[in-house]
């Protein structure tokens, strides 16, 4: 039986460096390929996780050097003669996102697809992993898929195990986490390096390489947090992060826990880990079927946002039925070598987007005043942007890969977010259901028939079909429209409309009239403009992203805010510009701005419909 086994050491940690060695064992002789992953699942961007692998060699069992081919930029060829081969292999690991890895002599945060080189044809098989930890990493975490009895919500606490449980080792932290009793391998260096006072090596498997690098590895030494929701275990782990992350989240995400799990009347693991990391860049989370990783900017801790925090949790959480169980078609089984295109992450992300307020609504973490505030920033944010002219719903979740996941300067101008407009189409549904049902159901209806007779019931992806017949069921009027107009074309939607069912009506505040307008972003160190509004005064005139801003009607260029203020609409201004160096000077006749803020605002009288509507949609459930 072939057998495939890692082993990771951090000598090399302070240089960003993880050594590997990966040993196969078992293979009938003849030719094996070794392959590593150009994107990890969640993250639709192909990021070539080979030009971070240092070098590779091949070894026999003798130890003897033996010939590796590289056949393409991520493909290794090799022939096996007694069975069994040694691949060796460094990977540098700077870059500390959700998606990515990052090693230094303080703590590793490894995401598997960038890590572990497969072997093609034998991904179903037993993955090995074993892991030295550096002498200064006192702790670990790491949780990955066990194929558990699911069970009605009614039962979850009775019916569900208790699957995590302390690494049994002498010399590894009692709060170290795993999904199943730690595996060590009793030989005598690993001995030593406890009597030495040094970490064992950590050996865990995971049943094909899809578990494996859906299960990303945090060590180091962090602040632990440990509860249990529906008797089912969690944990939280915390690195460089301030103790408000710690405070009250217990209850909170309790809350957020069992109000996701009504949803789908069923909870798919045994246990769970949050992975949260304090950086310097960024913020976002990345779902896995057993954790997720969340990591947050330190301007987002310095000036900490709760709800936000909270928000984040509860869309993470609810991937755990709704992305990594409940998926499309095209993503049920990955192909790791490239783009894995599907119309319907506006179901994946977008719904999960709409529910994160819902349930922190539902759970009592918000008032409906807050959720109305949110639901007005978010279609604010929509009916500002040009680009929702341009770019279908369905064609922003087909080019993912090369649109919004590499943005540009014009991206505003021709795209829209499937998080953003998919949960205002999530918004829609879940109205019209509601309405046309007089409160007897709701988008929940949906998600829980497609997660159990989808998912549960016929194991495999949905398709668009899938989901329209499920969503026929209880939408009897408009559904072909709103698929025609909102899903798959860009007419403008008619908010008043599908509100004005919840008895609620959509207010346009426009911007002041006698400021001016000139429809840029800017740097502010470099001067440069950073972005042009589609059809603004900058973009008539032939301003560019990219120019650098030398002056307005003669006086030197220093703050847009200051050297607008004294404008008025209507007024032709000078602006010298430099642009790949050359100088030039561009007139640009400036307007009011076209900007509009939205509010909602409940009607006076309601009928009984809407009293219902609205009861079912922000207060019953």
């Amino acid at each position: 039986m072939p057998e495939i086994s890692y082993l990771l050491s951090f000598e090399q940690a302070p240089s960003h460096y993880i050594d590997v060695t990966l040993n196969l064992t078992g293979f009938e002789s003849g030719l094996l390929e070794l392959k590593m992953a150009v994107w990890t699942p969640g993250s639709y961007l192909v990021r070539e996780y080979a030009k971070n692998l240092v070098y590779i060699e091949r070894f026999d069992h003798t130890g003897k050097w033996r010939p590796l081919t590289k056949t393409s930029k991520n493909t290794f060829r090799l022939i096996t003669e007694d069975h069994q081969a040694q691949i060796r292999y460094r990977i540098y690991a700077a870059e500390l996102t959700v998606r990515t890895s990052y090693v230094d002599q303080f703590h590793a945060y490894l995401n598997g697809a960038g890590i572990f080189l497969y072997v093609e044809g034998y991904q179903h098989l037993i993955h090995n992993v074993r892991v030295k930890p550096d002498s200064n990493w006192h702790d670990w975490a790491v949780s990955f898929p066990v194929k558990i009895q699911e069970t009605d919500s009614s039962d979850l606490t009775d019916d569900i195990n208790a699957g995590i449980l302390p690494a049994q080792a002498d010399g590894l932290s009692d709060d170290s986490f795993f999904i199943r009793p730690a595996e060590f391998i009793d030989r005598p260096a690993e001995t030593d390096r406890v009597k030495l006072g040094l970490p064992p090596v950590l050996h865990y498997h995971t049943t094909n390489f899809t578990a494996l690098i859906d299960a990303p590895l945090s060590l180091g030494n962090f602040s632990k947090l440990d509860f249990t929701a529906l008797g089912i275990p969690h944990k939280m782990i915390f690195y460089n992060c301030p103790d408000v992350f710690k405070a009250s989240i217990e209850d909170e995400l309790i809350r957020i826990i069992e109000t996701e799990a009504r949803i789908f009347g069923v909870h798919p693991v045994n246990s769970y880990l949050f992975q949260v990391y304090g950086h310097m860049v960024g913020r976002g989370g990345l779902e896995h079927s057993n954790s997720c990783s969340l990591m947050i900017a330190p301007d987002k801790i310095g000036n900490f946002d709760r709800r936000e925090y909270l928000l984040l949790l509860a869309h993470e959480y609810f991937h755990l039925w709704n992305g990594k169980r409940l998926c499309p078609d095209e993503l049920y089984v990955f192909d790791y070598e490239r783009e894995n295109h599907t119309r319907l992450l506006w179901v994946v992300e977008g719904f999960t987007s709409y529910y994160e307020s819902q349930i922190l609504l539902r759970a009592g973490l918000i008032t409906t005043e807050i959720y109305l505030e949110l639901l007005e920033k978010s279609i604010t944010q929509y009916l500002n942007l040009p680009g929702r002219h341009i770019q279908s719903l369905a064609d922003s979740s087909f080019d993912a890969w090369i649109k919004f996941y590499l943005p540009n300067e014009n991206s505003a101008n021709t795209t829209v977010s499937y998080y953003q407009k998919g949960s205002l189409a999530a918004m829609i549904l879940d109205l019209k259901i509601i309405g046309q049902t007089q409160g007897k159901f709701s988008l929940d209806s949906v998600m829980k028939i497609l997660y159990q007779e989808i998912y549960l019931q016929q194991h495999r992806g949905y398709t668009n079909e899938d989901v329209k017949a499920v969503l026929a069921k209880f939408i009897s009027d408009g559904l072909d429209l709103f698929f025609e107009e909102v899903i798959d074309g860009l007419a403008e939607i008619d908010f008043n409309e599908i509100l004005g069912t919840a008895g609620l009506k959509l207010q346009a505040e426009f911007s002041d009239l006698s400021t001016a307008y000139l429809g840029i972003s800017v740097h502010k160190e470099l001067h440069t403009i950073l972005q042009v509004r589609a059809g603004s005064p900058a973009n008539i005139a032939g301003l560019s992203a990219g120019d650098e801003l030398v002056s307005i009607d003669g006086e030197k260029f220093n703050s847009l805010t200051d050297q607008l203020g004294s404008k008025l609409p209507g007024q032709v201004i000078q602006i010298e510009l430099k642009r790949a160096g050359a100088l030039h000077r561009l007139s640009v006749l400036l307007t009011s701005s076209p900007q509009t803020a939205f509010t909602l605002r409940k009607v006076t009288v309601l009928n009984s419909l809407q009293h219902q509507v609205y009861h079912e949609w922000l207060n019953a459930r």
